[in-house]
């Protein structure tokens, strides 16, 4: 699975976990239900700042948001999501 996916993938099952529709989570983050539905199926990439947002409303840690094989250097990730994985877990911590 590519870093995109797997990113739409770990937003998509800490909204479900937190009990919020998508709907909810945009009001939140004050973005349309389709964007939240965009990201969670991987269609677009969430701006750092936006995705900064989600991350806190659901509570993600740092660590979960990209897969694990990618951490022990078995994917290559594009360097603009590894740039903004550095960049949020930063923030994050």
């Amino acid at each position: 699975m590519d870093p995109q996916n797997e990113l739409s993938t770990v937003i998509r099952r800490g909204r479900e976990r937190k009990g919020l529709t998508q709907e909810e989570l945009s009001q939140i983050i004050h973005k349309s239900d389709k964007y939240i539905g965009a990201v969670e199926c991987g269609r677009i990439m969430p701006p750092y700042a936006v995705l900064k947002q989600i991350v806190q409303v659901l509570e993600i840690d740092g660590n979960t948001l990209f897969y694990e094989n990618a951490m022990k250097g078995q994917a290559k990730w594009p360097t603009f999501i590894y740039g903004k994985w550095i960049q949020l877990r930063r923030n994050l911590l």
